[in-house]
Order: structure tokens, then C-alpha cells, then sequence
């Protein structure tokens, strides 16, 4: 399965799957700089109090970051309400679960009533994120602090001119003359919630692919078949797997031997 994604105005479009790591991508994974920022952030987030999180929770964090071979220290905390209705309020969307460094919150309210696979598959993202530094890249590539944004652009115009189409610009030095003097805080606002999407996507595909049990995947195929429109909409603008892509997937992992030891033990499994 190949999926085209539009990385951020400094690349080209790349191939996105778990196993196929783009240059580019390897180069953001491998920044000093944002484990640096992961790793102070953590020493912080690890200290604030917080309510543990079921021990269904921790076990399926545990298990993830064997499989990612992730060796940040990361809580698994209860997410309170306050956060989840604050959370609600900016982007109206209540959430199951979410990463910052060090730690991983968990809405156990929301996520109550819901199937083990999809339980598993929340921690597993949220274990991506952490494993790729996804937060802390996405403050350095919004931050033109962190990046001169003119010298991204210029060095990336030509690509940028030929994945869009935009003749208009040419393909010389003028055209990358004049795509870099778009101003900075448009370049970084672009590169940020390219970046974001691509982010997005990858935390599902890993988590997919990690997990492999496909009665897990279809825990979330069932439970994405039941988003609204609206949810379907925004989910797929933000780089979540669709429900054909998350069967496809499903299918990959058919054998018996993918089973997890929980669906294993169902007799119908």
C-alpha cells in the first residue's frame, strides 16, 4: 500500500510507509535538537502530578515500546476533564489520547466502553509520536527561531515549483528568488501543518503495522466506519488511515499467528 503524502513546503512528495524512511524524514528523526528539547521537556512533564492511568494502559504501553524499541521515559496518566473539555473547546473534537513529552494522556471515559483493539491502537500512536520526537520537530519547524525559513525555501523552490505545477514561477534562479521571499511566517505555518499531517499519518501506519493483530485493526475499522461525516472528514485532513486503508491493511496480517494474546483467546477468533 502507497500512500502520496505532501511532507511540507521544504520537500517533495514522499512515499510514506513505515518501512521506507524518506532522507529527508531520517534527517528530521535523527535532530539533536529535538531530542534535546524531548528530553528536557520530559524531565519537566514526568514531575507534574498526575493520576495514573488503568493498568490495562500501562501494559499496552509497555508492549508498544518494546515493539518500537522507544527507550523514552513515558507516564501513562489519566487525562482529567478539565484538559479534555479545554482540548474540546479549541478544536472541537474530544480526544482519546495524547502525547507531550514524558508523558501520555489517557481519556479512560471516552475510551471505556470501547474494544481492546481500539484501546491498543490509542496507545500505540500516541508511542509513535514519542518515538519519533513528533512534538518536538513540530515546535522546531514552526519556530523560525529554531530554522531560517528563507533558506529552506530557497533551497527546496525547484521541487516545490515542479510538485506544484507552478510554471508561473519558473524554474530558475528568479523563480527560487521569488518563492523565497514569501514571507517567513507563511513558510513556517505551511511547513508546521504539513508536517502535522504527515506526523499523523505515520503515528497510524506504524501503529498499524506494529500491532499486526487483525482483529485489533478491525476494532478501529469498526469504530472509524461509525464517525460522522464531519469526523471522517477532518480524520482523513489530518492524516489519519481511512477505514479501506486500515482493512488493507487488516488483510496484510490475515494469518492466525498475528492474533494478540487477547483475541486469541476468544473463541471465535
Amino acid at each position: 500500500m502507497k500512500k502520496i503524502i505532501i511532507l511540507s513546503l521544504a520537500c517533495a512528495s514522499v512515499v510514506c510507509t513505515p518501512y521506507e524512511p524518506n532522507k529527508l524524514i531520517a534527517a528530521i528523526n535523527q535532530n539533536k535538537l529535538a531530542q534535546f528539547i524531548t528530553q528536557k521537556a520530559a524531565a519537566f512533564t514526568t514531575q507534574i502530578p498526575s493520576q495514573q492511568a488503568s493498568q490495562e494502559y500501562q501494559e499496552f504501553a509497555c508492549e508498544a515500546k518494546l515493539a518500537f524499541n522507544c527507550t523514552l521515559p513515558i507516564k501513562v496518566a489519566f487525562a482529567p476533564e478539565h484538559m479534555v473539555q479545554t482540548t474540546k473547546k479549541m478544536t472541537g473534537l474530544t480526544f482519546a489520547g495524547m502525547y507531550i513529552p514524558g508523558m501520555i494522556f489517557i481519556n479512560e471515559k471516552k475510551l471505556s466502553n470501547q474494544a481492546h483493539g481500539l484501546k491498543r491502537f490509542t496507545i500505540y500512536h500516541e508511542i509513535a509520536h514519542a518515538y519519533y520526537h513528533d512534538q518536538s520537530n513540530l515546535v522546531i519547524l514552526s519556530d523560525g527561531t529554531f530554522i531560517p525559513a528563507y533558506l529552506l525555501s530557497w533551497a527546496s523552490a525547484n521541487r516545490l515549483i515542479k510538485h506544484f505545477n507552478l510554471r508561473c514561477w519558473g524554474t530558475g534562479t528568479m523563480g527560487k528568488l521569488l518563492f523565497s521571499l514569501i514571507p517567513t511566517s507563511i513558510i513556517q505555518s505551511t511547513i508546521s501543518n504539513h508536517y502535522q499531517y504527515y506526523c499523523e499519518h505515520r503515528a497510524d501506519l506504524c501503529a498499524a503495522h506494529k500491532i499486526k493483530c487483525p482483529e485489533c485493526l478491525r476494532d478501529v475499522v469498526h469504530r472509524r466506519m461509525k464517525w460522522s461525516a464531519k469526523k471522517a472528514a477532518f480524520g482523513k485532513k489530518c492524516g489519519y488511515l481511512t477505514v479501506q486503508e486500515l482493512e488493507a491493511i487488516a488483510r496484510e496480517y490475515q494469518d492466525p499467528e498475528n492474533l494478540c494474546t487477547y483475541h486469541k483467546q476468544l473463541p471465535n477468533s
